[in-house]
């Protein structure tokens, strides 16, 4: 894929075709059939449960910390309070038997 992406630097502005024939020779498959094979890969993997915990797991720590960032907001009082309190919780974790 490195060699597409040298291709694309040189083809900016160019036509949906040029760019779909640079694609072509880069990859040997156009987009719409590179696009079908990644999306039957990512339907295979969704099916097999080990496949589909490996992904959970690895949406879970590039998402999840975005999303609180996006909800949780502090105010600055509330930051200097949390600090002055100490709070220990303890979490158990199972994983499948």
């Amino acid at each position: 894929m490195s060699g597409f992406s040298s291709c694309t630097r040189q083809l900016k502005g160019s036509s949906d075709k040029e760019l779909d024939d640079a694609f072509k020779a880069a990859t040997g498959k156009t987009a719409d059939q590179w696009r079908k094979e990644q999306l039957d890969g990512v339907n295979a993997a969704l099916k097999d449960p080990v496949s589909r915990a490996g992904i959970a797991a690895n949406l879970a720590e590039t998402q999840v910390p975005k999303v609180l960032a996006a909800h949780l907001k502090p105010s600055d009082a509330e930051l200097k309070a949390s600090y002055q309190s100490l709070s220990v919780k303890q979490v158990l974790l199972s994983g499948p038997t």
